[in-house]
């Protein structure tokens, strides 16, 4: 799969600003169809009339809404996002309620009441009081009959005709910042998620910016809405709300002391605590925590029940530095000589040690480590916990400081990733990145947002970091970002001479959309301009995992540093080569040159004239589909290898090994080298060399010509008219060469055997042998020299017969 750019409205024609489109995305598949959708976010301009759009695009739309500006390039403008089958516009009136800012997912699965949601933030909502904010809820499965209460059928949906809305109960406290699906797998209360919703800025009595996240369990929607005497599919978030846990489950989680702006940050980690149980964590923080240094909280929600009680009060009020026991922790970032601003930028890395619990990223944006606001993103494994927690005494309070002391060598696996840039503010925002190089090894993605290069967004290859902390010459669990780049597996994104740009505005994992083993990801950009246009448009990049290298390889160099420009060039030819690993490596539509190196290597030319080179291995090379893949030369190497030439006329190469070669379409020559290999040509007239070893040789359709070489080999022809007559070069019954018919079962006595010269086929003096099948007239091989022959054998099911015995 190619990447895909989704680009933003042209407001120049409007007279209106950006609508900061890609501050926000998710990708889910929200309608049950099996595949994924996408969903772009992002709060509009005060200066815009249009309103605040989020656009929801069918994930089996993608090729239609790109060729429907009338051109396949691999561009789409979300403009042309309502009509498409299954994808919607939703729109609120408001320009200044920041309607888009966020995005969550979340289901009920309980039977018939089985429900999917998706939910949009709207922080500057003036609903109740100025920027008391909201956050609407819509059913996944009725966005169709939204789209139809207006009686136009057209995918644009009014927000509010919501299914359900939040709203915040007092000025300022910008309810709705942050919102996230917890899987029930947290909840523990059955098939049910809950949203988190966050108030990072509210107030308690002299508690100024205490911020504060309610936990709501989906299920509960309906008595949560009569709770204010009315059954409107309205909510005013309060006190009282909590009040109900008893009764319905509900939570308030509370910064504790002024200007922590709890809820910032907001994730579902998954299992960190234990692999037996499958139950979810989630990370919670506020950055202003501390003078600024930050605080993170990893809690259960089991945990959520003990520090509820821990007041003395069963209310479903918790105060948030009650949360690091029964099981919890907290993580302090650094307060000086630079606060680390932790607490905002919070994900999980999958499992990066192998020990089947998902690991930690914590992003500290303001880490002067690395230079002045360079930035720290902060690695804790699952198995790291305990031994961070002891180094400044167990109290389930973890000192980030400290953590560079543990010993990386035992396998412990804390990690301090340090930004080098100057004012770069490496770890303002990072995601988990799923599997992007195939290893098997959970990736992730952190953002630089600002420093001389612009924004800059890592990828980071979970399986590299010890390689990249020894790449100063000391294993100290201390890694410079640039050394994990390039050699060491990551990629560094980059919008070179876009000054303006906001790339990595929001970061997201897809999963592996089309199923070439890597995983996919989807990065926000709020100042995205279409090409040669100095006007900002904002949208998202979808970044193919399996293209990165590609991507890389477009200015020449394999160096990790990928232009964003460059995700979508696939004309350009590049030369690519792989690791010792195995690499999945892909052309373009150019003359590529592509050198797998060792290990199993999966290649593919695609269009152009390509030269592929698997190396040492089991590899998989594939040609290139369609008529545009006009050549491909491809030498396998060594190993037991697997090549399909696709369309064009092909030299395929086996080399050493037992290989599988395939020329598929196309005149191509096939030589299978040494080993036992199995040699078809496809369609047209093909050359066909088997090479030393005992080879299986089918010319396929048209009339081939074949040559066993070394080696008891067997001729295979299916017996029908369109395979036409294959001429086979060196048949030796004495090497144990044998005629395989595929059609019907057949004998000796269905077979004709005649004699005639053939100017220029071989000896003069030795006349060429035809075999016919007399049934249907077919002549199905001409042995070049024959008449030499004792025996001409040939097997027909199990079954070997001597047609001259």
């Amino acid at each position: 799969m190619a990447s895909y750019r989704f680009i933003g409205v042209d407001t120049s024609t409007t007279g209106n600003s950006s609508g900061n489109l890609g501050f926000s995305t998710l990708v889910r598949d929200i309608n049950g169809d099996g595949t994924l959708d996408f969903i772009i976010g992002g709060s509009a301009d005060v200066s815009s009339s249009i309103g605040a759009q989020v656009y929801v695009l069918n994930g089996l739309d993608l090729a239609a809404a790109d060729a429907a500006d009338g051109a396949t390039d691999q561009v789409i403008d979300l403009s042309n996002v309502p009509a498409q089958s299954g994808s919607y516009r939703i729109t609120y009136s408001s320009t200044t309620s920041g309607f888009g800012s966020s995005l969550a997912y979340m289901e009920s699965v309980n039977g018939p009441d089985s429900t999917q949601l998706l939910a949009i933030g709207a922080p500057q909502d003036d609903t109740i009081a100025n920027n008391a904010g909201a956050v609407f809820l819509f059913q996944a499965a009725n966005l169709a009959g939204l789209d139809a209460l207006d009686g136009a059928t057209d995918g644009e949906i009014d927000a509010a005709n919501a299914t359900f809305t939040f709203y915040g109960d007092k000025q300022n406290i910008f309810l709705g910042q942050t919102i996230a699906g917890l899987d029930e797998d947290f909840t523990q209360l059955g098939n049910y998620d809950r949203i988190a919703i966050a108030a990072p800025f509210s107030d308690r009595g002299s508690n100024v910016n205490e911020g504060s996240i309610w936990s709501i369990l989906v299920e509960d929607l309906d008595r949560l809405d009569v709770l204010d005497g009315t059954a409107d599919n309205k909510l005013t978030l309060s006190d009282a709300v909590a009040d109900a846990h008893p009764i319905n489950g509900q939570n308030l989680i509370r910064g504790g002391t002024s200007g922590v702006r709890m809820g910032e940050g907001v994730v579902d980690v998954g299992p960190v605590f234990s692999t037996a149980s499958g139950f979810h964590q989630i990370m919670v923080g506020g950055s202003g925590d501390n003078g600024g240094a930050g605080v993170a909280y990893l809690v259960s929600a089991s945990g959520f029940g003990l520090a509820d009680a821990a007041d003395g009060l069963t209310d479903g009020i918790i105060e948030a530095d009650l949360m690091d026991g029964g099981g919890g922790y907290a993580f302090h970032g650094v307060q000086t000589p630079k606060e680390d601003l932790l607490g905002s930028a919070l994900g999980t890395t999958g499992d990066i040690d192998g020990d089947g619990l998902n690991d930690l990223i914590i992003g500290g944006r303001g880490s002067d480590v690395g230079g002045d606001n360079a930035g720290i993103v902060y690695v804790m494994t699952a198995r790291s916990l305990d031994a961070a927690d002891r180094l400044d005494g167990q109290d389930s309070s973890i000192d980030l400081s400290l953590i560079s002391n543990l010993t990386v060598g035992a396998g412990i696996g804390a990690y301090r990733i340090i930004g080098n840039q100057r004012l770069g503010e490496f770890g303002f925002n990072v995601s988990y990145a799923g599997d992007f190089d195939g290893d098997g090894v959970g990736d992730f993605m952190a953002l630089s947002r600002t420093g001389s290069s612009g924004p800059t967004v890592y990828m980071i290859s979970g399986a590299s970091l010890n390689a990249g902390d020894a790449a100063d010459g000391t294993v100290d669990g201390e890694i410079l970002v640039s050394n994990l780049i390039g050699a060491n597996g990551g990629f560094a994104l980059t919008s070179p001479g876009k000054a303006s740009s906001k790339l990595g505005s929001s970061l997201n994992l897809i999963g592996d959309l089309d199923g070439d083993g890597r995983s996919d990801m989807l990065i926000g950009d709020t100042a995205m301009m279409e090409v040669g246009s100095t006007v900002p448009r904002g949208g998202a990049y979808l970044v193919s995992g399996g293209s990165l290298l590609f991507a890389d390889a477009v200015d020449g160099t394999q160096d990790g540093q990928v232009s964003a420009e460059n995700l979508l060039d696939t004309s350009t030819a590049v030369g690519l080569t792989g690791t010792s690993g195995n690499d999945l490596l892909k052309g373009g539509s150019g003359n590529d040159t592509i050198n797998g190196l060792d290990g199993d290597d999966s290649i593919y030319g695609n269009l152009g004239t390509d030269t592929l080179i698997g190396g040492a291995g089991d590899d998989f090379i594939f040609g290139g589909p369609g008529s545009g893949d006009l050549r491909d030369v491809v030498y396998a190497g060594d190993g037991n290898d697997t090549v399909d030439g696709g369309y064009g006329n092909d030299e395929l190469r086996g080399d050493a090994g037992d290989d599988q070669l395939s020329g598929n379409f196309g005149a191509d020559l096939l030589i299978g080298g040494t080993g036992n290999d199995i040699l078809s040509g496809g369609a047209l007239s093909d050359a066909l060399f088997g090479g030393d070893g005992d080879d299986f040789i089918n010319g396929g359709f048209g009339f081939d010509r074949l040559n066993g070489s070394g080696g008891g080999d067997k001729f295979f022809h299916q017996g029908a008219a369109g395979h036409g007559s294959d001429w086979i070069q060196d048949y030796s019954a004495a090497e144990g060469d044998v005629l395989q018919y595929g059609g019907a079962t057949a004998t000796k006595s269905d077979f004709l055997v005649q004699y005639a010269t053939t100017p220029t086929a071989g000896n003069a003096s030795v006349q060429e042998a035809f075999v016919t099948h007399k049934s249907t007239g077919q002549l199905l091989w001409a042995l070049v020299d024959g008449e030499a022959q004792t025996s001409i054998n040939v097997q027909s099911g199990g079954t070997v017969f001597d047609l001259l015995a």
